[in-house]
């Protein structure tokens, strides 16, 4: 099943019309496409949905928070998860019971990294997911870094590195994956953050 129909069936399970769920999904589509996106797209999306999936969890919530988490991303903004969140619940939250439109907007804010993690499993799990290419192979992590530096192309060298490094060394600062799924996959994270660290500099001396 390809995504969008992925999200159709969520929303039938939800008892939501779908002439509001094929819109909702249209729009979802369209911002996860735009052009500026080269890492926070459909493909980040989907591969989320994957691990959940792996993590058996069942969580409607955090399925809905995942398709909704990074649907307004503009990387010259601080606030794209208070707007994600504020998308949601625009086109989505009035067809729900409140209870889980809550929910749901408290795991897109979430995944805000600015703010401390509360403790809570479900954010636990919706972080540690949306951290998952942290850990992976060498050679992916390098696709995956590069993807966002060109989505900080406007950011010059000096900025950009000065940035990501403080980013990166945070999340060193403690554990990065707090759940048990992840915990396993730790090393193989913190390995890959040091070596961009440590590309950041080379780069940075070599221009």
């Amino acid at each position: 099943m390809n995504s969008s129909g992925r999200f159709l069936n969520l929303c039938r399970r939800l008892a939501i019309a779908d002439d509001v769920s094929q819109h909702v999904g249209n729009l979802i589509v369209e911002h996860y496409s735009e052009s500026h996106r080269h890492y926070h797209s459909l493909t980040h999306v989907e591969s989320m949905l994957g691990d959940l999936d792996r993590m058996e969890s069942g969580d409607v919530a955090i399925e809905l928070a995942i398709w909704f988490h990074d649907v307004v991303y503009d990387p010259k903004s601080r606030d794209n998860e208070a707007l994600s969140a504020r998308f949601f619940e625009i086109y989505l939250a009035l067809w729900l019971d409140s209870t889980l439109s809550d929910n749901v907007v408290r795991l897109i804010l979430a995944t805000d990294y600015s703010q401390e993690r509360s403790g809570r499993p479900d954010e636990d799990l919706i972080r540690d997911i949306d951290l998952a290419i942290l850990a992976a192979d060498p050679a992916d992590y390098l696709v995956y870094a590069e993807a966002i530096r060109r989505e900080y192309g406007h950011v010059p060298d000096s900025e950009f590195v000065a940035g990501r490094r403080a980013i990166l060394k945070r999340f060193l600062a403690g554990r990065i994956y707090f759940t048990d799924g992840f915990s396993a996959f730790e090393s193989f994270a913190r390995r890959n953050i040091e070596s961009e660290i440590e590309l950041l500099g080379i780069d940075l001396e070599s221009k």
